[in-house]
């Protein structure tokens, strides 16, 4: 059995119950654990060890995270954005979707198959969600000094994970884009989680299992960038009262899921398609890029 998945297995068996592993195998960005926290300030953390990983606190206000969520709920899980139903060939009421409801891509479509992206498969990336992460990006780069996105970022690809209580994610790696200098930006809603990142393969021995609550915001950038990460258990037990939504469908789904949206850039600064950046692999053409400066 790797590192990973022992970790993984240790906190599903963890209990409620058990303090040690919540005290000294937990790291909770709102706790005193600082032996393993850095903090930056602004509710801006980073995480000895782990280089280019950033924890930014609370970073998004209750009334947007319901409003995000009344999106993945209404809009996101629709033509022309793809998700895990597409395939289905029987018809469902909207409670059926939900409760088989997995993921929706955004943007540049992920490929589950393949494990590609390719330019027919797209569709648009709301202007909210872009101007969301370039926001927090600007935060971080405040905070820390470390501009995360030297060369400007544009969210080119969303990925919306749907979790029920009993929901793992795997553990992998965010390695197909073109554009692996450009972070993800990986925004929670809904039920509290603990989130694993370890390493750069699963037998590397430092895996931490992190506490993300609604409204928290993590970022895989640098070093951190294609590192081994993953969910290892969704908490139940923690029932959404202080995120009201007007609608009661939606307000229903948050106090028993949970849901993450991450985004991306696919294609280097410079590129204008998938098509384009093979072509100029071929060629050996090198992309021009200028820095970009955060504020």
């Amino acid at each position: 059995m790797n590192e990973y998945k022992r970790v993984q297995i240790q906190c599903r068996k963890a209990g409620l119950d058990d303090k040690n592993f919540w005290e000294n195998t937990v790291v909770d960005f709102q706790s005193c654990q600082r032996n393993k926290i850095i903090e930056y300030g602004d509710s801006v953390f980073g995480l000895n060890d782990f280089e280019g990983f950033y924890f930014v606190s609370n970073a998004v206000c209750k009334d947007e995270q319901v409003e995000l969520a009344g999106n993945a709920l209404n809009c996101w899980c629709e033509p022309p954005n793809a998700t895990n139903l597409d395939n289905i060939k029987a018809s469902l009421n909207i409670q059926s979707k939900l409760d088989h409801l997995s993921w929706a891509t955004l943007g540049y479509h992920y490929n589950w198959t393949e494990r590609s992206y390719c330019d027919d498969q797209f569709s648009p990336i709301p202007e909210k969600l872009q101007v969301l992460a370039v926001e927090i990006l600007q935060r971080i780069h405040r905070q820390t000094g470390t501009n995360v996105v030297p060369h400007g970022f544009d969210a080119q690809a969303c990925i919306v994970n749907y979790y029920h209580t009993k929901s793992v994610m795997g553990g992998h790696k965010d390695d197909l884009e073109l554009d692996l200098i450009s972070p993800v930006v990986s925004i929670s809603i809904g039920l509290s989680a603990l989130f694993l990142l370890g390493g750069h393969t699963k037998d590397d021995l430092h895996v931490v299992p992190i506490l993300v609550r609604a409204g928290d915001v993590m970022i895989l950038s640098g070093a951190s960038r294609l590192r081994i990460h993953g969910m290892a258990l969704v908490l139940a037990h923690d029932k959404i009262s202080n995120c009201a939504h007007s609608d009661p469908f939606v307000q229903n789904y948050l106090s028993n899921h949970r849901i993450n949206i991450n985004l991306r850039q696919v294609l280097p600064p410079g590129v204008g398609s998938i098509k384009e950046y093979h072509l100029r692999q071929e060629k050996n053409l090198k992309v021009e890029i200028n820095p970009v400066q955060l504020r």
